[in-house]
């Protein structure tokens, strides 16, 4: 069989990508093995590991776009706007709780917390931590709780 073709290479790694993340968001990350993705993908295990030789290799290729369809939701320029967008993403947006409830492992939880208050353009620093921190107690708890309805 012909070698694939940096296009084709490129291609493949992110339809990888794209299973991975739709995995994720879905059964959450811990479902997104590599046999798991080799079946979502139609595509060898082997296939996959040509690519992605290990599930850390996996997180650290979803990550971006798992951190864009968190960002996407989310108005940054204030403490208040920041706290407002993210408990109505929280109550409205599947993907978004989703997103949330999957970054965890994806993630370690003090570089996502940091991240995102370096994110909110105004406000003292430490009234940006207590705000991303209500923020994500209020997730943990309404995701349980929209989950369990």
């Amino acid at each position: 069989m012909a070698k694939a073709t940096a296009e084709e290479a490129a291609l493949t790694k992110q339809k990888i990508i794209d299973a991975a993340v739709s995995i994720t968001l879905e059964q959450g990350f811990e479902e997104a093995t590599l046999g798991n993705l080799a079946k979502y993908i139609g595509m060898s295990r082997s296939g996959i590991t040509c690519h992605f030789r290990y599930k850390t290799d996996i997180s650290e290729a979803i990550e971006p776009e798992l951190s864009a369809i968190l960002y996407a939701s989310i108005d940054f320029s204030s403490c208040q706007s920041f706290e407002d967008s993210w408990m109505s993403a929280t109550e409205s947006n599947p993907k978004f709780r989703a997103c949330i409830a999957s970054m965890g492992p994806v993630i370690p939880s003090s570089v996502g917390f940091e991240r995102l208050v370096k994110k909110i353009e105004n406000g003292e620093h430490q009234q940006k931590r207590n705000t991303v921190y209500k923020c994500l107690g209020y997730s943990l708890v309404e995701i349980d709780r929209i989950w369990r309805a």
